[in-house]
């Protein structure tokens, strides 16, 4: 009988372990989830030879129905727990969808992990599934709690800092894009960060580029020296250095949703889902203090961070 071992994902310390399944001369593949089964260059290299099997993960499946599914049953008792709450009273009911958005992405691995087992076995193969570390998902989920009450930290410091200076009015634009990505930056022509503008309906001076990523002063001086306005974005240090601050009101209550974070029974997923949401408040607050705009634009994106700062914009 075949043997199968199959990774939910693959990291560079199980490479020891992967060895040992190929010198018993077991095949063994990897689901590719987060599309960096490759990230490791050992674990490459035997993806690459063909020792490895990668799994991709096919779009709209069943699958995706299902655990849609299965979210939309468990999530009735779960909102009713500290976080969901917390998390709530912070941007509304929309940041109930932050959290059925992060247990969506475990339900379905979970679920596209079962029918590809289930598949190998009846196909007459034996299958031996691994899955993620417990003890790694409780790491991750403790430094989830701590960098929420960091974040909420740091805006403290920078705000403080900031009402020392003179207060700056806020600009107002008609319409603000948000700059996400790094290619967003590297086309020209057609495909240039401000392909949208037309000077007719979009006017390059009624508009404000986010720059959500880092970029160098190099890209972004001689543009605003030719009439472009960008706020730098990228994290609290970015904004604060634009004089950007967030209102005492809202760093009180995040400082005691964060404490409650902390000190919570919460899974993984919950406590990346406040953290989520907690960051989008935080940090589209002082976004708020230096710009204002009837119309936010933003590159198609799905994920949970999107959708917190959807909810912070409401």
């Amino acid at each position: 009988m075949e043997e199968h071992v199959c990774f939910q994902k693959l990291r560079p310390l199980h490479y020891p372990l992967v060895r040992y399944h190929l010198w018993r001369g077991r095949r063994v593949s990897a689901f590719d989830f987060d599309c960096d089964i490759k990230r490791s260059a050992r674990l490459a290299r035997l993806v690459d030879e063909g020792k490895v099997e990668r799994i991709y993960i096919r779009p709209y499946t069943a699958e995706h129905g299902e655990a849609i599914d299965l979210v939309d049953r468990l999530y009735q008792d779960l909102k009713e727990r500290p976080l969901p709450r917390a998390a709530a009273a912070l941007l509304g009911d929309d940041a109930h969808l932050v959290f059925k958005k992060c247990l969506l992405e475990r339900a379905f691995q979970r679920v596209y992990a079962r029918r590809h087992l289930e598949a190998l076995t009846q196909g007459g193969a034996r299958a031996l599934f691994i899955p993620e570390s417990r003890a790694l998902a409780a790491l991750q989920s403790a430094a989830y709690a701590l960098a929420a009450l960091v974040q909420v930290a740091t805006w403290a410091a920078l705000s403080l800092a900031a009402s020392i200076r003179p207060r700056r009015e806020a600009a107002r634009v008609r319409q603000a894009i948000a700059l996400d990505q790094t290619f967003q930056l590297k086309f020209q022509g057609r495909r240039s960060f401000d392909f949208l503008l037309d000077d007719a309906d979009l006017r390059r001076e009624e508009t404000v580029f986010l720059l959500n990523i880092p970029v160098s002063d190099s890209w972004r001086v001689p543009l605003e020296r030719a009439g472009y306005r960008f706020l730098r974005a990228a994290g609290p240090s970015d904004l604060a250095r634009e004089g950007a601050r967030v209102p005492w009101a809202i760093l009180a209550s995040s400082l005691r949703a964060a404490a409650s974070a902390l000190f919570s029974k919460a899974g993984l997923e919950e406590r990346q889902a406040f953290f989520r949401c907690l960051k989008a408040q935080l940090c589209w607050s002082a976004v708020h203090e230096r710009v204002r705009f009837d119309h936010y634009i933003y590159a198609n994106r799905e994920d949970s961070s999107q959708i917190a700062l959807n909810a912070a914009m409401r």
